[in-house]
């Protein structure tokens, strides 16, 4: 939200959406705070969160990867326990 509410005059004096963007805001700064200081601006814009979005989902990406291995792990584990129904 604090990516999008510049592009979008009076959208901050809006009462209805600023308890959302203030909460927003409370929520992310932190992360893109680290990523701030980064030498990525050009002119007014600020380019930093575009790694910041890119290093999201690769964690994102590498969860996946991790739960689909542990699932893939269990599964293979209950074939085992099953293989001797199907031997003849």
């Amino acid at each position: 939200m604090s990516i999008l509410a510049p592009l979008i005059p009076g959208i901050r004096q809006m009462a209805a959406v600023r308890p959302l963007l203030v909460a927003c805001d409370m929520l992310a700064n932190p992360y893109f705070a680290a990523w701030r200081r980064l030498p990525l601006n050009i002119g007014s814009f600020d380019l930093s969160y575009f790694p910041a979005f890119y290093a999201l989902g690769a964690a994102r990406r590498e969860l996946m990867k991790t739960k689909f291995r542990r699932r893939l792990a269990r599964y293979r584990a209950e074939q085992q326990g099953y293989a001797h129904l199907y031997t003849s």
